[in-house]
């Protein structure tokens, strides 16, 4: 139910559109992105933070962090 789910990177319902401030307006409704791995955000928290270069095609930012995260761990073993 998408009036429940959170942006992963606001961490603020999806419901609510984000401005750029930061602060959030219950009375429009957010253009989301859902990326291929399933993760969803705010269409421009993922912009803001998304380098040029990858607009068309983002990295998720959780997805990067589980996957340098998990580096980490293995590194320091």
């Amino acid at each position: 139910n998408i009036a429940k789910m959170v942006c992963g990177i606001c961490e603020k319902l999806l419901s609510q559109k984000n401005n750029f401030l930061g602060s959030s307006m219950s009375c429009e409704l957010s253009a989301v992105a859902v990326l291929v791995c399933g993760h969803v955000y705010h269409a421009n928290c993922l912009e803001q933070r998304t380098p040029f270069e990858e607009l068309h095609d983002p990295t998720c930012p959780v997805c990067a962090s589980l996957f340098l995260q998990d580096h980490v761990n293995k590194w320091w073993q």
